[in-house]
């Protein structure tokens, strides 16, 4: 089939007629040469059409107009309505739909999404949210209406994941809002424990390297040098070891019980009566 062909018998029939809108038929203004093609509003570009032949003449469009995201956007607004729903056949829907998901969103298009929607309180530009917006976020995330309510990602959809975020670096700024974020916040006993169940499986099934754990304690102590912790930060240290009990294990050359981490610093291989 010709679509263009097609698509101009449409636009002639409808001009040699000499339509008048509001009288017996029900008419809608048709743009010939469409406005994202930089078609004007002259009278000359403008056709009346019956809402049959426009919705035909738009779906014609997407195939004379092969990815041009504006006249698909344009297609889809005439298949669905957010207040009445699907207004036409399973096809017609699934074709508008299947466009609309392929073809992507151009460079122009996100910087003048990104323009309007500055400045507005979602958009998170500097501007707080209201108490009552954050309360209705809140309740549509713990809800029937969060799409992942009482679910659970898959294996496969976690590895996903975990592989998109190996390897980013966040900025100083970032890694500041985020301390700021959690600081005061009091973890329950049920938060902790899940806490831990996790890490404990994470050991399991992606063990750290000898290489990765060298490179965190280097850079643990990187981070440590010509601090001074406040005699607060002591305290609490000290209160939370406090009655602990550590893994006794002894030197197999000195036979010394000492704590793990002991153990592999002057121990074993590092133990001085070693021969």
């Amino acid at each position: 089939m010709n679509h263009h062909n097609v698509y101009d018998a449409i636009i002639k029939k409808a001009k040699l007629e000499n339509r008048i809108k509001h009288h017996e038929i029900y008419y809608e203004n048709h743009h010939i040469i469409p406005k994202c093609l930089n078609g004007s509003e002259e009278e000359t570009n403008k056709v009346l059409l019956t809402a049959k032949e426009h919705f035909i003449c738009h779906k014609l469009l997407t195939y004379i107009h092969k990815g041009n995201r504006k006249i698909i956007c344009a297609f889809h607004k005439m298949t669905f309505s957010k207040k009445y729903g699907k207004l036409v056949s399973s096809r017609d829907y699934k074709y508008a739909r299947k466009l609309i998901s392929i073809t992507p969103v151009t460079e122009e298009t996100r910087k003048k999404l990104s323009i309007a929607l500055m400045g507005r309180p979602f958009a998170k530009r500097g501007i707080p949210l209201l108490e009552t917006h954050k309360k209705k976020i809140s309740d549509a995330a713990c809800s029937e209406k969060n799409g992942m309510y009482g679910k659970k990602h898959t294996s496969e959809s976690i590895e996903k994941n975990r592989k998109s975020n190996t390897g980013k670096k966040r900025s100083k700024e970032t890694k500041k809002k985020m301390a700021e974020s959690h600081r005061g916040k009091k973890r329950s006993d049920e938060t902790k424990n899940n806490m831990k169940k996790a890490w404990e499986l994470r050991k399991i099934n992606y063990p750290m390297s000898e290489k990765t754990k060298k490179l965190i304690g280097i850079n643990t102590s990187k981070c440590l040098i010509g601090k001074k912790q406040s005699e607060e930060t002591k305290l609490k240290r000290s209160n939370t070891l406090k009655g602990r009990k550590h893994k006794e294990v002894f030197c197999i050359y000195c036979n010394k019980k000492c704590t793990p981490s002991t153990l592999s610093r002057w121990h074993n291989t590092n133990c001085k009566f070693k021969t």
